[in-house]
């Protein structure tokens, strides 16, 4: 069975399960170029979705298609449950997006440029615009012209005009550009809180991958167009590697040591120093070192080491950093 016959089977098999968005092999061709190769996502209710890959990837172009900014080249979209008709646009209610920076009328106010958003909309309910601003604590900056705000005050504003709908999915490409550690801390508390408080759903695109870690309870890996890896933040967390390099004066007596007595397998590394995985096993670094001494072994250096979200994107995309 081929990959895109696997794809299509668990496409079919999944379709009545509780998703906000699947995708079923998404293509985009610019002429001779595929930008998104038979990209299969899919992105569960109250899911946090990181969406992560290098520059030119295929990110962006995903989130357009999704958005309806570029068609697809072949392939479709289920939102909410339903096929999405290439002639119909009526799904993008339930979404509401940032793609790259958000942009607003910088001599109006927090208000007055969602009240233009609300009217564009059609929004009828005006209590809705002070309900947004204050959940992105911009109430009492209301009356304040967009010229005088802060970047990551305007990037809240940007989430705050995409949720004015009640969109039950945000796509936000790249939120935290240009953000100081502060306001990409904020950003990150006002994601989980709109998440947990109000059953929004997310897809987020960034290259932050440290930042992404503390929030994502999904991650899709795509290379090239093609979608690398999908698994929940559970699956992957259970999947890092953690090991302990060690530095002696012998290193192929201290593997037979540590493996007599610890039972630990060991790789050397460039003839310096041994590789130790301790992941799974209940044996600290303290003890490592003592049996190390007390086999007249000189210790000069002991460094554990634990993957995270980085390593675990260069060891899946085969060595390739953002």
């Amino acid at each position: 069975m081929n990959k895109i016959t696997l794809r299509q089977k668990l496409y079919e098999r999944n379709i009545n399960m509780n998703y906000i968005l699947r995708t079923n092999n998404l293509t985009k061709r610019y002429g001779e170029q595929l930008s998104v190769n038979n990209l299969c996502i899919n992105v569960e209710e109250r899911d946090i979705y990181g969406f992560i890959g290098r520059n030119g990837a295929g990110k962006t172009t995903t989130l357009k298609m999704v958005l309806g900014l570029i068609p697809a080249t072949s392939g479709s979209m289920i939102v909410l449950g339903k096929e999405v008709n290439k002639s119909d646009v009526s799904y993008l209610k339930d979404i509401g997006s940032i793609i790259e920076f958000p942009s607003s009328y910088e001599n109006l106010t927090a208000y007055e440029n969602l009240k233009l958003h609300a009217e564009y909309m059609g929004l009828t309910d005006k209590n809705i615009i002070d309900e947004c601003l204050d959940k992105m604590d911009l109430l009492r900056d209301r009356d304040k012209k967009i010229r005088n705000f802060s970047l990551g005050m305007k990037q809240r504003l940007g989430i705050a005009r995409a949720i004015l709908h009640k969109p039950k999915l945000l796509i936000l490409d790249e939120p935290t550009n240009g953000l100081d550690p502060l306001g990409i801390r904020d950003l990150r508390n006002f994601i989980i809180r709109l998440a947990h408080e109000d059953d929004f759903t997310f897809i987020i695109s960034s290259h932050i991958l440290s930042e992404l870690e503390l929030i994502v309870t999904k991650l899709g890996i795509i290379e090239k167009g093609v979608l690398l890896n999908e698994a929940s933040m559970k699956q992957i967390n259970n999947s890092y590697e953690e090991h302990v390099d060690v530095k002696v004066n012998d290193v192929k007596r201290a593997q037979i040591v540590l493996n007599e007595r610890l039972n630990l397998n060991s790789t050397l590394i460039d003839n310096a120093y041994i590789r130790l995985s301790i992941k799974g096993k209940d044996i600290g670094t303290n003890y490592i070192s003592k049996v190390l001494v007390n086999n007249n072994l000189d210790l000069f250096e002991l460094t554990t080491h634990k993957e995270g979200l980085e390593d675990y994107f260069v060891r899946v995309s085969g060595g390739v950093r953002l």
